[in-house]
């Protein structure tokens, strides 16, 4: 398996396990995209190549987000932790 794979398969499941947490809430939010390993693809207004992810929120009641984590290393599940410094932006 290629490390480009393992990372593939690290984020599936942190993001898997992400979802499954959201979804106990009622909440109908999916991982809709995800970019691993972006090294020249898609850059941010600052020009880096950060992975990224997008979330879809099916629901019809909003969402917010902070204080849930993201990780790319399943040992670390807590590797990043969604801001919760302004709502606006969270949910």
């Amino acid at each position: 398996m290629s490390f480009r794979e393992k990372i593939y398969l690290q984020l599936v499941l942190v993001f898997c396990c992400f979802t499954f947490f959201i979804s106990t809430t009622n909440a109908q939010i999916y991982i809709n995209e995800l970019m691993a390993s972006n090294s020249t693809t898609i850059s941010d207004e600052s020009g880096d190549f950060d992975d990224w992810i997008e979330i879809y929120n099916a629901g019809s009641s909003d969402v917010n987000l902070a204080g849930y984590y993201i990780s790319d290393d399943p040992s670390t599940p807590s590797l990043w932790q969604i801001p919760a410094t302004n709502a606006t932006l969270t949910t």
